[in-house]
Order: structure tokens, then C-alpha cells, then sequence
């Protein structure tokens, strides 16, 4: 019994290791919402730079009965509904707007840092729904390689990525 209990999670950790019991990001958060925009871009851009004091609606379509607003993880509570409303502090800061509507979900980041205070690695996960995967082969190993289509707030095309 003891060995079988050993066996068992010898398995689950080489499993682990190999990916085959991860959960993409996006299954374990849940899928974007039908569609979703900005005051701002008039687009599907989520990320990009702002002004101080400028006022920015951010917004998704879904279904949902409830919608959760937050700005770097603090809950919006004057925020109801599909919409948020935002005015961008007199600050020089990266924020991250993100809304749970239901199972769905979508985040933004906006900065009023310009290219040059920007920092020299900026990586964020906002593209996991639209990032491709494309296998490749490296020292007799095959693995996922994610071309990336975002860019941050500066237009700068985001890190690539390999899963080993």
C-alpha cells in the first residue's frame, strides 16, 4: 500500500513536470467575454499609455449578472455593470484594470509612464487567450513556443516564451 501511495505521486510530480496536469492560465481564470473596449483606443487594445487626469471607460459585453471591477487588484466598488468609468490618477504608475463577469474575464494595462521611464522588461499575460503555440524542436525535445502578438503599453512587442 505504502509503495503504491509512493508510485502514485512519483507519477502526479513526472506529470507535473511534463505539463499533462496543467491548466492553461485561461481555463483556470476563465474565457474572455464576447468582446470588450476602450474610451480611449475605440479598439480591443489592452494595453497602452495615458494621460494624467484623463478619463477612460473601459467595458465588455457578456451575459453576466455580476461584474467585479478592480484597478491593481483592489475592488471597484462604486463600479455596477458591464462598464467602468476611470479617471487616470495625476501620477506617473502601470495599472491593471481587470473585470470578472461571471466565468469571464478581461485585464488592461495602462500606464502614464513615457518609453523612456518605461522599464527595461515589461511582461504581462493580458494576450493568453490570443497568443498562438507552435511546436518546436530543440535538442531532441519538442516544445511550445508562444508567438505573441500584443505589445505593452509602448508599443514594444512583449518577451517570447517557450514551455519546457
Amino acid at each position: 500500500m505504502k509503495n503504491k501511495r509512493i508510485l502514485v505521486c512519483v507519477l502526479t510530480l513526472i506529470a507535473a513536470c511534463f505539463g499533462m496536469l496543467a491548466l492553461p492560465a485561461q481555463a483556470a481564470i476563465g474565457k474572455k467575454p464576447a468582446g470588450w473596449s476602450n474610451t480611449k483606443t475605440k479598439d480591443t487594445d489592452t494595453m497602452f499609455t495615458v494621460k494624467p487626469g484623463e478619463r477612460i471607460t473601459f467595458s465588455v459585453e457578456s451575459p453576466a449578472k455580476t461584474y467585479t471591477w478592480m484597478i491593481n487588484k483592489q475592488v471597484q466598488d462604486k463600479a455596477k455593470g458591464n462598464t467602468l468609468t476611470w479617471t487616470i490618477p495625476k501620477a506617473k504608475g502601470i495599472w491593471e484594470i481587470h473585470v470578472q463577469a461571471g466565468q469571464t474575464h478581461q485585464e488592461w494595462v495602462v500606464s502614464t509612464l513615457t518609453a523612456a521611464e518605461a522599464p527595461d522588461f515589461f511582461d504581462y499575460f493580458t494576450d493568453g487567450g490570443t497568443a498562438k503555440a507552435k511546436l518546436i524542436k530543440e535538442r531532441r525535445r519538442w516544445y511550445h513556443q508562444f508567438e505573441r502578438t500584443e505589445t505593452d503599453p509602448w508599443d514594444r512587442p512583449l518577451p517570447k516564451w517557450i514551455a519546457r
